[in-house]
């Protein structure tokens, strides 16, 4: 059975990666939410990319343009990461 921290954690980390969130550390995230790291992985690259056809996940850091393309873009219409001008710095939200 999957836990609300888990299904939280999935959730926030896939909210972080559509808005190219790069300064939130998503295993911090997951930690203040309880969930493991790994346990948000494995729902995303075992449970929810299998249900829409989507292979070529590795980790969450490394497949950031494939959850945003493949995974947000049949879900919610998002085609690609928000480009950010050369240089802006954005602060972590934790």
């Amino acid at each position: 059975m999957t836990t609300d921290g888990v299904i939280a954690g999935t959730v926030a980390a896939l909210s972080l990666i559509s808005i190219n969130c790069v300064s939130t550390n998503i295993t911090e995230m997951c930690r203040k939410i309880g969930a493991s790291h790994s346990a948000v992985m494995v729902q995303i690259r075992n449970k929810i990319l299998p249900i829409l056809n989507i292979s070529g996940f590795t980790t969450l850091a490394e497949s950031k343009r494939l959850i945003t393309r493949e995974l947000l873009g049949m879900v919610v219409g998002l085609q690609d990461l928000p480009d950010y001008p050369h240089g802006s710095k954005r602060k972590s939200i934790w």
